[in-house]
């Protein structure tokens, strides 16, 4: 009886130690860690990046054409098309913002930061060329969105100086074409 029961333990230790690793198949991508949560595998994504394996950068999700009125001051009223595009690709939380100030020419860099139901956009202070000249820009914002989670707006605040010392501080809200 003695010996059944050590042949028994034997093979009971054996069968729960071949449990397969959960984790074993599943490659995390963009330098993210495997977790083991209970019988299941998933990936902690590093910051800009999501999905099941962590493949995708969050900034795609606010790539596209934006429009809509923009108040520059004493600069006037205008409304415009703005677009969102990769910025540094080397930093997945640096956007670029196409056609700011109405001028299809300047291309400003963004960087994103995530909040809890909102997304900041900073616009550190740089110096760019436009068609109308050479502009300095500096300022901040976010990406808005709806009901259903989509992005739907991009609200911005920004300060330009422009060719000659004219400064304008103006304010927009963008919707998504």
């Amino acid at each position: 009886m003695k010996n059944y029961f050590l042949v028994l333990l034997s093979f009971a230790f054996i069968f729960v130690s071949c449990s397969k690793d959960p984790c074993e198949d599943v490659v995390c991508v963009n330098g993210v860690e495997n977790e083991v949560d209970s019988d299941t595998c998933i990936c902690e994504c590093d910051s800009g990046f999501e999905g099941n394996l962590c493949e995708n950068e969050i900034r795609q999700n606010y790539y596209g054409t934006y429009q809509g009125p923009e108040n520059c001051g004493a600069g006037g009223s205008f409304t415009y098309s703005l677009t969102v595009a990769e910025g540094d690709t080397a930093d997945v939380a640096t956007i670029t913002l196409n056609g700011l100030f109405g001028d299809p020419g300047v291309s400003v860099t963004a960087n994103l930061t995530a909040q809890s139901n909102y997304v900041n956009i900073q616009i550190p202070e740089q110096t760019v060329s436009g068609q109308s000249g050479n502009y300095t820009f500096s300022g901040n914002g976010n990406f808005n969105f709806d009901a259903e989670g989509e992005v739907s707006s991009v609200s911005l605040s920004y300060n330009i100086s422009a060719t000659g010392g004219i400064s304008f501080n103006c304010t927009g809200e963008f919707d998504r074409q």
